[in-house]
């Protein structure tokens, strides 16, 4: 059984609406029709995984090629 330090860290939709510079509509509106970042929802609470948020900027991260 994992400890409360050893709980992966949340953020609120405040926390990444700041981090990543999206409005808190747009994180909304994403949850809403079932896109956008992975969530959590406990009660009416909803928060982000810090693991999975830095994964989904991983995943959506543009790498340019290089010319030849």
């Amino acid at each position: 059984m994992q400890t409360i330090d050893q709980l992966p860290q949340h953020y609120t939709e405040q926390q990444v609406s700041a981090l990543l510079g999206i409005s808190l509509k747009k994180l909304r509106k994403d949850r809403w029709k079932r896109e956008g970042l992975p969530y959590c929802k406990i009660g009416r609470c909803v928060r982000y995984p810090a693991d999975v948020v830095q994964a989904w900027l991983e995943a959506h991260t543009v790498v340019p090629e290089e010319a030849p």
